[in-house]
């Protein structure tokens, strides 16, 4: 009998949920073993880099640059999964009321950004385009690393905000609110993800990435929230 196939397949934190749903329906249809090792880049990237990846999925090109920069990854796998939109996230109901980037700036308001992973330097880039980075800095409280700190700094009531992707809302509908920023000061950043360099089960990986790229793949990015061609 021959042994069943392992991939081991290493994403960060906020692109982990359709990846592993989609991933146990590959699994069926392939019979391929999946092992995740969830995390922030500084947790993943020493696994790529030790050879025990198989698979890595991020959402920032930058941080899918480096690796390919240092030649960790195979950049014929290298595809995108999706896109996300930059959204101020608040409390559920949003007792601070809200409604603008402009809202921001008042004195009793108090946010967090991201200085890792797929949000960081994104707070930035929206402000800039709105010239209130000075103001909206003034208020700025926490400085989280990654996503689930972020997330939770609103849930505990730490601060009133935070920058952050519409797939956050999608992906926890009754724990935030999610308020709109203007078309020409939003940020998008893609989900991306390549077999790495030193992937033992190359065609399988490459058959992964295909599935995910798939119409049934995309399919679940598309529910939760990424934005899709």
């Amino acid at each position: 009998m021959s042994q069943k196939q392992v991939l081991n397949i290493c994403s960060c934190c906020d692109v982990a949920t359709p990846l592993k749903i989609s991933g146990k329906r590959f699994q069926e249809i392939c019979g391929v073993e999946l092992k995740y090792t969830i995390g922030l880049p500084s947790e993943i990237i020493p696994k790529i880099e030790t050879g025990l990846c198989d698979v890595f999925t991020c959402g920032a090109a930058y941080i899918m640059d480096e690796l390919q920069k240092n030649n960790l990854i195979d950049r014929e796998t290298r595809s995108i999964l999706g896109y996300r939109r930059s959204v101020i996230l608040t409390q559920k109901g949003n007792p601070k009321k809200i409604r603008s980037l402009h809202d921001l700036t008042k004195k009793d308001i108090k946010i967090a950004i991201s200085t890792v992973d797929s949000l960081k330097g994104v707070w930035d880039e929206i402000a800039s385009k709105t010239a209130l980075t000075q103001e909206i800095q003034k208020n700025i409280t926490l400085f989280a690393d990654g996503c689930g700190e972020l997330l939770g700094s609103i849930v505990r009531k730490k601060v009133d905000v935070a920058f952050g992707w519409n797939t956050y809302k999608a992906l926890h509908p009754k724990t935030f609110d999610a308020i709109e920023i203007p078309r020409e000061a939003q940020v998008y950043r893609s989900t991306l993800i390549a077999a790495t360099a030193f992937c033992k089960n190359k065609d399988t990986a490459k058959k992964f990435i295909q599935f995910l790229k798939s119409k049934e793949g995309i399919k679940t990015y598309k529910k939760y929230g990424w934005l899709t061609k």
